[in-house]
Parts: C-alpha cells; sequence; structure tokens
C-alpha cells in the first residue's frame, strides 16, 4: 500500500517539476530569441503550467495502469 502511495506521489511531483522545468526552458529560449517574453506566456504561467502537468500526469497513468 505505501509503495503504491509512493508511486502515485512520485508521479504528481515528477509531473508538475517537468511541466514547470519545461515552462522555464520555453520562456528563457523565448527571451533568448526576442529578448523578451511574450504577455500569453507570462500571464497565463500558472494555466500552462497546470494543465501541461495534467496532461502528462494523465499520460503517465494510463502507462502505469
Amino acid at each position: 500500500m505505501a509503495k503504491r502511495v509512493l508511486r502515485s506521489l512520485g508521479l504528481v511531483v515528477g509531473s508538475i517539476f517537468a511541466a514547470s522545468l519545461g515552462y522555464t526552458g520555453v520562456a528563457n529560449f523565448s527571451q533568448f530569441l526576442g529578448h523578451y517574453i511574450p504577455s500569453v506566456v507570462y500571464n497565463f504561467q500558472e494555466l500552462i503550467v497546470t494543465t501541461a502537468s495534467s496532461v502528462l500526469l494523465c499520460i503517465l497513468a494510463t502507462y502505469y495502469r
């Protein structure tokens, strides 16, 4: 039981970490190319990270099922 809970918690934290790291990479790359971060990316940071992490978690959940 504890192993299953820890694996689920690891998947959730890992997907949030990957989505946050991906968002940071996209923002830094965008700033590197154009010397600014687009307002859509800047203003909707929470929505973008939440959506990306939920999609990644859904994909991982179907893999581990």
